[in-house]
């Protein structure tokens, strides 16, 4: 398997010396416990249960004797004085420097996970732990080698996890996304094509099969006007949250539908989701994501014969563009590039409506809009 160059975050080892190969290698060490949380679904704050399994202990070890010797005149007073967010990781009453040099590892962990900017800086560069045959798009076709489950493939004896764009708000586990892309799969209707993570892969026995299941203008999606070529152009839903309560989950400005006709009578539908440049869930320090669909109604089948689902990635500056229109009708300097568009999953096939509503409603999780738009307005978040 291919080993991985990172870029690598400072630590709080710098606080204490400031010999460089030491600090580099505290990062580097912070990656590796940072990865390993991550093969057991964890985060930072579950480090003390986790430091001693395989993956985190030798990396953990050795970062914990390099702060052990980077701090030995410093007092536990000072320790708290200079490293304030240790309360946010650990209990600081009455903690001892072995307790302290743990969250310090903790909080460095939770700085190197590798996030949003790091996986849309990265993206084209990173190479699966297998020589996979990939398409254009960085996407594998599964087959009866791969055995999907509800957070990877495992193939080979490894466990490898699905792109991690597919997770909730980017970062945390997996929705019910890829149960029904396995249940489709499994019944030879259509073909499934899945983007993987890069670097996350483990051993079958790590599997956690835990998941998590939530003012416009335009046309309604209608299923009477699938075959009316007069059925097309943008539709846009804005989020009415007077209180606040759904952007306290999500934050969320629009969700803007494009329906565009074939000239084989075929009919196209484009969603993408507009976010606000600085979301707490939807982007990093560089970049900011927004998540789309792209599928196809056939009318001469009568049935959906795609469906891809994506992030598109924008830069700071480009997404300041974007939240400014609803969709590009031409080229023009004042509409945004996205930087990359990343593909997650893609299904060829014959699809029935609810099919395509299922997997849609739970890609944009948190999205009410899109319900809305299907004209399926979730209970209790009607305006009336």
């Amino acid at each position: 398997m291919p080993q991985h160059k990172h870029t690598v975050k400072p630590t709080n080892l710098n606080l204490f010396i400031d010999d460089p190969d030491i600090i580099k290698r505290g990062s580097e060490l912070a990656l590796l416990v940072a990865i390993g949380l991550c093969k057991y679904n964890q985060g930072s704050l579950h480090l003390a249960r986790y430091a001693g399994a395989p993956h985190i202990k030798q990396p953990y070890d050795e970062l914990f004797t390099l702060y052990d010797q980077a701090i030995t005149k410093t007092s536990v007073k000072e320790l708290l004085n200079m490293v304030p967010d240790l309360n946010l990781v650990i209990p600081v009453s009455n903690a001892d420097r072995a307790r302290l040099i743990s969250g310090m590892i903790a909080l460095d962990a939770g700085s190197a996970r590798p996030g949003i900017d790091f996986y849309s800086e990265h993206n084209d560069t990173l190479e699966l732990p297998y020589q996979f045959d990939q398409d254009r798009y960085g996407l594998i076709t599964i087959d009866e080698q791969y055995r999907l489950e509800n957070q990877g493939i495992i193939f080979n004896d490894t466990l490898i996890f699905y792109h991690p764009f597919l997770r909730r708000f980017f970062n945390a586990r997996f929705v019910d996304t890829p149960a029904i892309l396995r249940h489709l799969q499994q019944s030879k209707s259509v073909t499934l094509k899945l983007a993987l993570d890069p670097i996350l892969h483990a051993t079958p026995n790590m599997l956690d099969q835990t998941v998590e299941f939530d003012y416009w203008y335009g046309q309604y999606f209608d299923t009477t006007s699938l075959n009316d070529r007069n059925f097309s152009g943008v539709t846009v839903h804005g989020r009415n949250d007077t209180n606040g309560v759904l952007d306290f989950t999500f934050p969320l400005i629009k969700t803007v539908t494009y329906v565009s006709n074939y000239s084989n009578n075929e009919k196209e539908f484009q969603i993408e989701e507009i976010v606000p440049t600085d979301s707490r869930k939807s982007s990093g320090h560089d970049y900011v994501l927004h998540r789309f669909a792209h599928f196809i109604w056939n009318q001469e089948n009568q049935t959906f014969r795609h469906l891809d689902c994506s992030v598109l990635i924008y830069t700071k500056e480009q997404h300041a563009k974007r939240i400014k229109y609803d969709w590009k009708q031409k080229d023009s300097e004042r509409y945004a590039s996205t930087y990359k568009r990343k593909k997650l999953f893609r299904l060829d096939g014959e699809m029935e409506l609810k099919v395509v509503k299922d997997l849609l409603f739970s890609f944009f999780r948190y999205n009410e809009l899109v319900m809305e738009y299907f004209s399926t307005l979730p209970e209790g978040l009607n305006n009336e």
